[in-house]
Formats: C-alpha cells, sequence, structure tokens
C-alpha cells in the first residue's frame, strides 16, 4: 500500500508521502515498513507515530507558540479529542521475540544477527526508547530525542543493520537520549545476558584544580540533592589507568575513596552510573517497557537535572606594573 502511494506522489511529482500510524520510528526518516529502495530515488518516506503528533501539539500549546486565537483552539480540539478515545496508544509491551532472547542470551547462546529474532528485537528497542524520548517530552515541555550521526540520519537502514550486529555479538542493546541544555547525553544500556539496565551520564573533570580531591568535591556539591545514595561513581583517568568506581553514599563520608592510588594525577572524567538488576521483570513483555520509561525519569529527576558540565573560565588580563612618568621640572621666570 506504501508502495502504491508512492509511485502515486511520484506519477503527479509530489515531493513525499507521511505515514501515520502507533508504531514509533527513531527518526521521521525511518519507515515503520520495508519497501523497495528504487521507490524512494525521486519521492521522501517519512513517519509519525499519533504519539509524536499528539506530544508536537501539547509542547506548542504549553508554550503558546500558537499566535492565532482560531488555530489555537482548533489545535487545542485535536489535543482533546487524541486524549478522549482516537485510537492513539504508547508503546506498552516488547513482541513476542523478546522472551525467546532473553532466555537464549542469559544461557550464554548468541543470537543470529539476520535471523527474525535479532530484528524484531531492535526494532522494539528503537520503538521504546522514541516512546520514552516522548514521554519524557511532555513531562519536560522540551524535545528529547534520541542522539544519531548525521550518517545515521543519512540512512537509516544501515543503523539498524549496525545495531543488529552490536546486539548479536554483545547481547546488548544501546540508546543515547539528548535532553535539551543537560551536562550530557544519557546512555541507556540493557544487557540481556545479566537482564540489567545501566543509565549514565559522562561529565569533563574540572580542569582548573590543583588537587585531584578538588575535582571530586566539585562533583559533589553538584550532587547535594541526589537522593540515591546507590549511584556509582566512576572515575575515568589518563592513559592506561585503570577507573576507579564508588557508590555516592561512601564517597560523601570521604571523597578520597574515589581516588584510590592515583592521588598524584587529575581524574579525565566522571561517569555517573545507575545499574538496576530487574531480574524477571526484564523478561516480561509488558513491566519491561514500563521499567525502562519509569528508570529514566527517575534517573534525570534525580541526578541529570542538577549537574552542569565544567568550562573553562574566561582568560583574565595580565597584571603588568607600569611605572607613573616623572613630573617634569618646574621652569622659573
Amino acid at each position: 500500500q506504501v508502495e502504491r502511494y508512492l509511485d502515486l506522489a511520484k506519477s503527479l511529482e509530489i515531493d513525499a508521502v507521511i505515514t501515520i500510524s502507533n508504531q514509533f520510528v527513531a527518526t521521521p526518516n525511518q519507515s515503520p515498513c520495508e519497501v523497495n529502495k528504487l521507490k524512494l530515488r525521486k519521492v521522501n518516506l517519512f513517519h509519525w507515530s499519533w504519539t509524536y503528533i499528539e506530544t508536537e501539539a501539547k509542547i506548542q500549546l504549553e508554550r503558546s507558540a500558537i499566535s492565532d486565537p482560531d488555530q489555537a483552539y482548533i489545535l487545542s480540539e485535536f489535543v482533546r479529542y487524541l486524549d478522549d478515545d482516537a485510537g492513539v496508544s504508547g508503546f506498552d509491551q516488547m513482541g513476542k521475540e523478546w522472551v525467546e532472547a532473553c532466555k537464549t542470551l542469559f544461557a550464554k547462546s548468541k543470537v543470529d544477527r539476520k535471523s527474525s529474532i535479532c530484528t524484531a528485537v531492535v526494532r522494539d528497542w528503537d520503538e521504546l526508547m522514541r516512546s520514552a524520548t516522548l514521554s519524557m517530552s511532555r513531562e519536560l515541555q522540551a524535545n528529547v530525542t534520541t542522539t544519531m550521526s548525521a550518517k545515521d540520519r543519512k540512512d537509516p537502514q544501515g543503523r539498524l543493520e549496525l545495531m543488529r550486529s552490536q546486539f548479536a555479538e554483545s547481547g546488548l542493546l544501546c540508546s543515547r537520549l539528548e535532553v535539551p541544555n543537560a551536562a550530557s547525553p544519557i546512555l541507556v544500556e540493557a544487557d540481556l545476558t545479566r537482564r540489567s539496565l545501566t543509565l549514565s551520564m559522562a561529565l569533563d573533570a574540572p580542569r582548573d584544580r590543583k588537587r585531584p580531591t578538588a575535582t571530586v568535591t566539585w562533583l559533589l556539591r553538584q550532587l547535594a540533592k541526589a537522593e540515591d545514595n546507590s549511584l556509582l561513581l566512576v572515575a575515568k583517568w589518563p592513559g592506561r589507568t585503570p577507573d576507579t568506581c564508588a557508590e555516592l553514599s561512601r564517597v560523601r563520608e570521604d571523597p578520597e575513596v574515589l581516588l584510590s592510588d592515583h592521588k598524584g594525577q587529575m581524574p579525565r572524567t566522571f561517569e555517573l552510573r545507575s545499574v538496576t538488576d530487574l531480574g524477571g521483570k526484564f523478561t516480561q513483555r509488558r513491566n519491561f517497557p514500563w521499567e525502562v520509561r519509569d528508570r529514566i525519569a527517575s534517573f534525570y529527576k534525580g541526578v541529570g537535572q542538577y549537574v552542569v558540565p565544567w568550562r573553562a573560565p574566561p582568560p583574565k588580563p595580565k597584571q603588568v606594573a607600569t611605572e607613573l612618568p616623572e613630573q617634569p621640572a618646574a621652569i622659573e621666570e
């Protein structure tokens, strides 16, 4: 059906076809259905989920971005219709392949990169991450997105191929979520071999401190309101020096515990890491998406909103001592 629309658009010299459904995609230029690439030579194909349209509409209304009162009223009625009972649904469960993939990888076996299971799991993960960004967008009234390179945006199919290869090799599903003006993207990792979910943010350590403990103190000040004492703080060091790691509660008691025996070196970056063992919930098709969205929201609320990146201070003018010129001698008349 979509290919027939593309043919029709080509014959009528229409630039693009936009499909809309309850399905999620990572970017609008990625389609949830496979189409012949030859059909896309002269016509672009885009996809929006109903949830995406609803989220964008709500953000526009909250920001009072619609100046025309009639247009604003129409948009508010449209949102009311979608909220009421228009069949708009979020991503509420993983596919049936999820359970089998979890069992296979937890048993230390491998998933074939070209198998339907691998493809389905990667696509479900992409939909879940898109669902999570839209949920955060509504909560923060800002457009949260999935971080992608220019290459990935230009070639979404190639991106999916790479994700399939990485998943088959490691059993990991990874995405980076970009929150506007946040200190860094939020890295989300689901490990099917351990049934764990890891959320993390990375920050450059200050370069203007003279002692390593001062850099740790700088980080602790930003985490003063963080309530999750099990949050892991990871210090990364120059060269091949191994990382050091300690829970937030321990570092609060003794900042030097994060330095270990590297007190003569300065850390390069800090990583704030939250690791959750989901156990049986990991394999449950309905519970897993809910747990992931909830953990992401909690991590940003408890950690991400408070941290800011270090920035080098502006240069100061050099203080140069100048001698006052001698006063000319008085001339006697």
